[in-house]
């Protein structure tokens, strides 16, 4: 066992313990939040497969991607992953059936660089800082470009994506995942938020076309939208009263005495746990992790909820660099220590080794991280493993700053800006005066340049938005 593992277990005895009063009354702790159920998040690791910070053995379990057999070995890290067996309550679990449906495949219709934006089908695509992009990078995200997205949709229908492929060419099927917007019987057509679908030549029960129903549109792209050849009712999970059911996703609906995730509807009793916030507080948008039972309506009565900051998903800080030691929990390059979570994004995108762990990475190995603070502590949420750099980037808050010595200090990293180019956050050349007359403590740079082992010495510094 790695000691990722026996972070996600240790993490699970330690919640365990509390105790809680379930939806029906009575003390239930999370420790008996076990046996038969489902789970619904994004892979987070593979060699079985990790989600919701349970790892979930594959070796006998049916895998579907796109209602039709596959493989493991065609998931990817950050794939939204449905996933039908048993929950063991200590951070393992046995998996039945894995299910992944792409949210979107298609061309790229627009770009909107200002609002890290994609429109694919009419569908609205956010990319944020857990997003992880295969086959290319940001840049390679251009109008025309064929793409498979997954990933949860907010709570005004952005599509946030999880996971974005670059595919070689574009499919003759294309297909979208989504909430009905609106039906037109008359014309046979339905709204996928603004993509117009045809099921007229679709075997459509008419269960799947009422409004608010999830369901997923295959067929051929038209100058209308969509010519559907099929039109199934997505599954969202589906078990018996008393079933151990994990969440992860944005509230895209918020009741008096619950929400709606994951396609869930979530109840919060009197008893249930809440951290990262109160009942009072959770509302629509809110990123969340439930852990919880299945009751007789096919609702789950929440035993914890947790309200995730914003952070974990914008991971506004960004580290290229080298490793220097990846013992242990810990995570140390630039003379930082980083500490990874048990939601933790791990990927190798160098080699593609599956599976890949934390302690897989080598001293000198060049990793690109994506962090937030937390208490003066930077914590990793996301971790590739790349091919090697030419120069160090990081882009963070700056703490303090020496004009006088040239120096900056970018989260904890002595940056030497004597010998940089300077840039506004516009992107416009700016001179090192003007530079440090406009920066503040708190303000984002980016740097580049080499590390000597104590400092960055900086070739380029800009300040961001």
């Amino acid at each position: 066992m790695n000691d990722n593992q026996s972070r996600v277990r240790i993490l699970t005895v330690v919640v365990g313990a509390v105790l809680l009063f379930a939806g029906c009354g009575g003390v239930l702790r999370l420790a008996d939040i076990s046996g038969s159920g489902f789970t619904s998040g994004s892979a987070q690791e593979f060699g079985s497969v990790v989600v919701n910070g349970v790892r979930y053995a594959t070796s006998d379990a049916n895998v579907v991607i796109d209602t039709a057999t596959g493989a493991e070995a065609d998931l990817r890290i950050g794939h939204r992953l449905l996933i039908a067996g048993t929950d063991n309550g200590d951070g393992t679990g046995i998996a039945d059936q894995v299910t992944f449906v792409a949210d979107a495949i298609g061309a790229i219709d627009s770009v909107n660089a200002a609002s890290n934006e994609l429109l694919v089908l009419g569908q609205r695509v956010g990319i944020e800082g857990l997003t992880l992009i295969y086959g290319g990078d940001v840049a390679d995200l251009q109008v025309g470009v064929p793409v498979r997205v997954s990933g949860v949709r907010d709570a005004a229908n952005v599509l946030r994506a999880g996971a974005i492929e670059i595919l070689p060419a574009t499919p003759s099927t294309v297909q979208v995942r989504g909430t009905v917007r609106s039906v037109d019987t008359a014309a046979q057509t339905l709204d996928i938020a603004s993509l117009t679908v045809d099921y007229s030549g679709a075997n459509a029960a008419a269960a799947s076309l009422a409004v608010g129903a999830d369901v997923v549109a295959r067929g051929a792209e038209t100058v209308a939208g969509l010519q559907a050849s099929s039109l199934l009712v997505a599954d969202r999970g589906t078990g018996n009263a008393g079933d151990a059911v994990r969440l992860r996703g944005l509230v895209t609906q918020r009741s008096g005495d619950g929400f709606t995730v994951a396609g869930q509807s979530v109840l919060l009793s009197a008893g249930v746990v809440m951290t990262g916030g109160n009942a009072d507080e959770l509302a629509a948008g809110d990123d969340v992790a439930v852990v919880g039972l299945l009751n007789t309506a096919g609702a789950v009565d929440a035993a914890t909820v947790e309200i995730i900051r914003p952070d974990e998903r914008a991971l506004p800080v960004e580290i290229i660099a080298q490793v220097q030691d990846a013992s242990g929990d810990l995570l140390n390059t630039l003379n930082l220590v980083i500490r990874p979570r048990s939601r933790t994004l791990l990927r190798d995108a160098r080699d593609q080794q599956r599976p890949f762990a934390l302690d897989d990475l080598q001293v000198g190995d060049w990793v690109r991280l994506r962090c937030f603070g937390d208490n003066g502590t930077i914590v990793v949420n996301r971790v590739e493993r790349i091919a090697a750099r030419d120069a160090v980037d990081v882009t963070a808050p700056v703490l303090g700053f020496d004009a006088n010595a040239n120096t900056v200090n970018v989260d904890g990293v002595p940056t030497n800006v004597s010998g940089a180019s300077f840039a506004d956050a516009q992107g416009q050349a700016v001179t090192r005066s003007e530079f440090f007359a406009a920066l503040a403590a708190g303000d984002f740079v980016s740097a580049t340049g080499q590390f000597d082992g104590t400092s960055l010495l900086a070739t380029s510094v800009a300040l961001r938005d």
